[in-house]
């Protein structure tokens, strides 16, 4: 990670959402049909994951406009597909659930599909709407927040351009001194570098809540 990208990503943070599915021992060991649901499963959690996201990616603000319109595109191609295959699946499964508790002798179909099979696919499509509303909101609320970041990443170039800084990897830089410094820790508002070839020398930048940096120590002792 670029050195004019961390701080505010370490102020940002970062939150992973995915969804899990369990399933017990005795399910390996029944028949084929058996296996075929679980995989309808994984699919389902697959594409349960992929409604989530695509609908952050939608709701979320971007840099550029091109950048905006391509990948609020992909998102809502990847939507439609996900929310196909999801309803698809959920079809599936509240059929196999339908036949397996059809009682021996049969039944009538009419009586199986608003039984059982309606109530599960109303269900399904419930959940499938919760999911895309709930994207949706965490992709709003994420602008204000990634609007913040990029202003602080464009302080800090600015800072590093105003303090004749070298970015030289994703760890190391060389002041206008010919300085190298390298990063060894990251406090609560402070990065901590070591000056390379300078024993018992270190350098600090500070920075603020939203990740930009505001004062550099220059080449000081460890404090």
């Amino acid at each position: 990670m670029s050195l004019l990208h961390l701080a505010p990503k370490i102020v940002a943070g970062s939150a992973l959402a995915g969804f899990g599915l369990a399933f017990g021992k005795d399910v390996y060991r029944k028949t084929k049909k058996n296996l075929i649901l679980v995989i309808a499963l994984s699919v389902l959690a697959f594409t349960l994951y992929g409604l989530f996201i695509s609908s952050v990616w939608i709701a979320r603000n971007y840099r550029t406009w091109i950048g905006s319109i391509i990948k609020k595109l992909g998102a809502l191609v990847a939507l439609v597909g996900c929310n196909a295959a999801t309803a698809f699946i959920v079809l599936f499964l509240a059929v196999s659930v339908a036949g397996a508790g059809a009682p021996e002798g049969g039944q009538d179909a009419s009586e199986v599909v608003s039984a059982v099979v309606l109530p599960l696919a109303q269900v399904g499509l419930a959940v499938q709407a919760v999911i895309v509303i709930s994207g949706l909101i965490v992709g709003f609320v994420q602008r204000k927040r990634r609007q913040v970041a990029w202003e602080a990443e464009r302080n800090n170039e600015l800072f590093f351009a105003e303090h004749g800084f070298e970015v030289l990897d994703e760890d190391n830089f060389r002041d206008d001194q010919g300085n190298r410094f390298r990063l060894m820790n990251v406090f609560s508002g402070e990065l901590e570098f070591m000056a390379e070839g300078r024993r018992g020398k270190r350098g600090y930048i500070e920075f603020d809540k939203n990740g930009a940096y505001t004062n550099w120590s220059g080449l000081t002792n460890i404090r």
